[in-house]
């Protein structure tokens, strides 16, 4: 019992020390081993575009292709508006997949054609051989000719409006920039990139800022003139102009040919009250009698 009662004793006292030494610990209840005091802040929310299936990434973001199926997400515009078809909160890619580096399935198709619905709608207006990751649907008319597919069913109103604006797109910009894997070689600037402002405040006025030209000169548009009752608007003369010194310059009178310079006479003078007295015109010359003529003398004989 004596063996029992000392080793309890001790078993107390050194749980009694244990319990001292933690509370003596000067790190104990710190978040010096907190693993949320060590991580990096979150970065802030960006927006995300909606795409969906493969489509080509921006040079300026690494480059390469995005091959996610379906619908997905990104923090990033699409770089051509041209290139996307934007149907139901979704970006759909309608370029030819084989300029942007795309290696997986892909069929050839020859001309103009309709796009599925299923992949954006519309029509794509490359007119010549390219190739998209989508086939054509049974309920369109192709025909496969030499690993092409050609369309050869009627085409809508949409089609005939849109023509000239996106043929002139792929003729002229789609052919310098993109056609042949050129996009990730000419880096051309996103100049189609789709930005979108939020609107201004209500009760706040937007005024575009004055023009700029070199030399850090700032010209800002003239104010308009003022205007008086009867909507009649009363334009100021334009000022003579000025020279260095403060110096003030009249426009010249008009000259004449000849050489001959003709001034305005001066204004006359004018009086209170409002009179106006005009100078006394010039003296006449003095008229004398009229002169007596005599008849011729007669012939003599």
């Amino acid at each position: 019992m004596a063996n029992f009662t000392r080793t309890f004793a001790a078993l107390t006292l050194l749980l009694a020390s244990l319990a001292s030494a933690q509370q003596d610990d000067p790190y104990a209840g710190s978040s010096y081993y907190d693993d949320s005091a060590l991580r990096p802040p979150e970065p802030p929310d960006r927006p995300v575009y909606g795409y969906y299936g493969a489509h080509p990434i921006p040079y300026d973001l690494g480059g390469g292709y995005c091959s996610v199926r379906g619908a997905h997400g990104h923090d990033y515009a699409p770089f051509d508006r041209f290139l996307f078809r934007h149907v139901g909160g979704l970006f759909y890619f309608v370029g030819d997949v084989s300029d942007f580096g795309y290696v997986g399935e892909s069929w050839g198709y020859q001309g103009d054609h309709p796009i599925p619905a299923e992949w954006g709608g519309g029509f794509c207006y490359i007119n010549w051989a390219h190739r998209h990751a989508y086939p054509p649907p049974p309920s369109m008319s192709f025909n496969y000719i030499g690993g092409f597919y050609l369309f050869v069913g009627p085409w809508s109103s949409l089609y005939y409006s849109e023509r000239p604006h996106y043929a002139a797109y792929y003729n002229n910009y789609y052919r310098d920039n993109y056609h042949g894997g050129r996009y990730f070689v000419v880096r051309p600037p996103p100049v189609y990139r789709v930005q979108v402002a939020p609107p201004p405040p209500r009760g706040i006025t937007v005024v575009a800022p004055p023009r700029r030209y070199g030399g850090g000169v700032t010209v800002s548009p003239p104010p308009p003139p003022p205007r008086y009752g009867g909507g009649v608007t009363v334009s100021p003369p334009p000022p003579p102009p000025r020279y260095g010194g403060g110096v003030t310059v009249s426009p010249p009178p008009p000259r004449y040919g000849g050489g001959v310079t003709v001034s305005p006479p001066p204004p006359p003078p004018r009086y209170g009250g409002g009179v106006t007295v005009s100078p006394p015109p010039p003296p006449r010359a003095p008229v004398g009698p009229p002169m007596r003529v005599s008849p011729p003398p007669p012939p003599r004989r």
